[in-house]
């Protein structure tokens, strides 16, 4: 997948990750006079990451997408399927698809609230003959403690 590349508001330097984290969240030390605002979304090397939860000073509490309590719409396949994602913990997500989608390891899962860039890649896919849906897995595809810097992008407003 091709997707156009993003300007950033701010980049910020992560303190504190998961596992020393709890519920899937960053800590993040960012500039003097940065432009971060609640709402803003965390990008490490064009993936889509999570939202900027709490500001204080020049310290950012980043939400992770994959945080246990996150869920929200995604597309994934090819015809795309609308499906919604539940954060798992751990940088990985579940979500249902019916039976006749096709998925592989290695495909790329969008969120609906943003399709330019990429939010996970399926890593497994369980099907059972007793049901209509699969049981599809995804998680980031960077490991947290490659995570050392932090890009914050402005939420597209009709987005909110």
């Amino acid at each position: 997948l091709m997707f156009a590349p993003i300007e950033s508001v701010a980049t910020g330097r992560v303190v504190a990750r998961p596992p020393r984290t709890f519920y899937d969240t960053m800590v993040v030390s960012l500039p003097l006079g940065h432009q971060v605002v609640v709402g803003d979304r965390a990008m490490f090397e064009g993936i889509l990451l999570g939202e900027v939860e709490k500001i204080s000073k020049e310290v950012v509490l980043v939400s992770l997408y994959s945080s246990p309590r996150s869920q929200f719409d995604a597309r994934v396949g090819n015809p795309s399927a609308i499906v919604v994602v539940s954060g798992t913990g751990g940088g990985s997500f579940t979500f249902e698809v019916p039976s006749d989608v096709v998925l592989r390891a290695g495909d790329t899962v969008v969120a609906s609230f943003d399709d330019t860039v990429p939010l996970a890649v399926v890593s497994g896919v369980v099907s059972r003959p007793d049901t209509t849906t699969q049981t599809v897995y995804a998680r980031i595809p960077v490991s947290f403690s490659d995570i050392r810097y932090i890009s914050f992008i402005r939420a597209h407003t009709d987005d909110l």
